[in-house]
């Protein structure tokens, strides 16, 4: 288990310098994003969420599959991670994998809502976008 920090609305609406420590499942959390009153969490081993930042459930747990960075734009989460994982899901619960065409690890994702464009970015400077997390394009980077 991974120690992470957060607080509750009652200590953010007063301006608190409190802190509660919480567990989380996927060691090495790496992201975390926050839509729509819910927190998705990413890193080594998995993805997990709450609805309320302090209470965490595991949705991806010991799948093997180790996550970098998450986002939400268009109605869609996006994780993103080693070997070219892409994932996504509309609610935070439950999780598809996507198919990105590459092998090489994504350590990035962001969504513009003025494009409204999801774009990934990895090793080697390669660069993938989309405009739904569902299908994704390659391009030419540098």
């Amino acid at each position: 288990m991974h120690t992470f920090w957060a607080q509750n609305a009652s200590q953010r609406a007063a301006r608190s310098t409190v802190w509660n420590e919480n567990k989380l499942a996927p060691t090495l959390v790496y992201g975390v994003c926050y839509n729509s009153g819910v927190y998705v969490a990413v890193g080594f081993y998995g993805i997990a969420s709450s609805t309320n930042g302090t209470e965490w459930t595991n949705r991806r747990y010991n799948s093997g599959e180790f996550y970098y960075a998450v986002t939400y734009g268009a109605g869609v989460f996006v994780a993103v991670g080693d070997g070219g994982l892409i994932t996504t899901s509309s609610d935070g619960s439950s999780w598809t994998i996507r198919s990105s065409g590459t092998s090489s690890n994504l350590y990035g994702v962001a969504y513009s809502s003025a494009d409204t464009l999801f774009v990934a970015v990895g090793a080697g400077g390669i660069v993938f976008t989309s405009p739904d997390g569902t299908t994704w394009t390659s391009r030419t980077s540098g």
